[in-house]
């Protein structure tokens, strides 16, 4: 009897595409104008996604859309997390918002200038996919949109789930 055997090589093959997006909107303003502009139909997907990430739990707020027609799923991931931890040794009972020091924890720490991940899972076309940034692009409030190049992701089982 032969045995399959599976490599970790087996495992590298990606068949998702990711968009950076840059903007000043927050999560559930940017999943409306992509809901209502570009005619997805992204849902909050609760809990959010939670990491340890530098030894910090952060929470990533996420959507996701399945477009049956298609076979694809998009998934809106937020990058950044405000990780808050207090100054000092006080942990008194009035403390202020001065008394916490705060830093950003990243999903993909490899662009941590986007604020937003849009991860595209399954056959999409590459000249879809530059029709689909132009109109991103075009949206109120978003900065910049662009293509990113998942090997050069160094943390890429954050992108499972």
């Amino acid at each position: 009897m032969a045995a399959n055997c599976l490599t970790l090589c087996d495992f590298d093959e990606q068949d998702y595409q990711l968009i950076a997006v840059h903007t000043v909107l927050q999560d559930y303003k940017l999943a409306y104008l992509l809901n209502n502009d570009l005619g997805f139909h992204f849902q909050r997907i609760v809990p959010d996604l939670d990491y340890v990430i530098e030894g910090k739990k952060a929470f990533f707020s996420s959507f996701e859309y399945q477009d049956t027609k298609n076979l694809i799923d998009w998934y809106l991931i937020n990058n950044k997390f405000k990780v808050k931890a207090p100054k000092g040794n006080s942990l008194g009972l009035f403390q202020t918002e001065e008394s916490f020091a705060s830093s950003y924890v990243y999903l993909q720490p490899e662009i941590k200038e986007a604020d937003f991940v849009i991860k595209v899972q399954g056959d999409f076309l590459a000249s879809k996919l530059k029709n689909l940034l132009q109109q991103i692009n075009k949206l109120n409030g978003v900065v910049t949109a662009y293509s990113v190049d998942t090997y050069k992701l160094n943390h890429k089982e954050y992108l499972i789930f």
